[in-house]
Formats: C-alpha cells, structure tokens, sequence
C-alpha cells in the first residue's frame, strides 16, 4: 500500500502508530524529531505523514511551515495531544488532512490516514524529486 512517515518524539507513540499502519497494509519509517523527519522524507519520499505537534528541536508545525515553503503537498495527519484550536486552525493553513487528538484509538489513526491519502490522490499529491502531473 502506501509509505508513511510516522513523527513523534514519544517511542510508544511511534510503536502504537507503526503496529496500526502496518495492520493496515502500509510501509512505515519512522522519524524522532523534525530535523529527522526532513532527512528521511529526502531519503525516501513518504506518500503520507503522521506527525506529532510538539517535540524538541522542530516543532510539527515547524516542519509543516518547511514543507509548504518546499511546495510539498504529502498529505499530513496531525497527532497531538496539544489541542489549543489555534494551533488546530494553523495547521489547517499548512495543509494538514486532519487533526487527531491523542490519546488516539486504532480506528480513527487508520481512519485519518486511510481519508488523507485518498485526498491526496483525488488532488495529486507531490513529492521531492516528483515531476510535475499533467
């Protein structure tokens, strides 16, 4: 199925997200910061990207604010257990997917990514690298 690109600084978040994604049928790898996010998605452009708000060093929203400098439409799930509704409508802005509140059950995390990465196809999402669609 589709590459995901899982960002969260907590390792149980990681491991919980990683064990939903791969039930599902994704390929997953995993960043701990947003520096480590941005090396990875250089690496091997995910198709998706479960990204945590607040972690040392890059914020999520930092990353997000890179990314849409970049141009970068991979669609994004927002993972956070920080629910300030300005932070919410910023990362709407940054071209968040979707927003989910953790503690996060399997269902709405397979959801949300499930929904996102059909967006992304129905609005042709681009990576790194990517030419661009005619």
């Amino acid at each position: 199925m589709a590459l995901v690109l899982v960002v969260d600084d907590d390792t149980l978040a990681r491991a919980f997200a990683r064990m939903v994604l791969l039930a599902g049928g994704h390929e997953v790898i995993e960043a701990r910061s947003g520096e480590e996010a941005l090396d990875r998605m250089a690496e091997r452009p995910p198709d998706c990207i479960v990204l945590d708000l607040v972690m040392p060093g890059l914020t999520g929203l930092e990353v997000m604010e890179v990314l849409g400098g970049r141009s970068e439409t991979t669609p994004i799930v927002v993972v956070s257990g920080t629910i300030d509704e300005g932070d919410r409508a910023r990362c709407f802005r940054l071209g968040a997917r979707a927003f989910v509140p953790k503690p996060v059950s399997r269902e709405t995390l397979a959801r949300a990514v499930r929904e996102a990465l059909a967006a992304g196809a129905l609005q042709g999402s681009r990576r790194p690298g990517d030419q661009p669609r005619q």
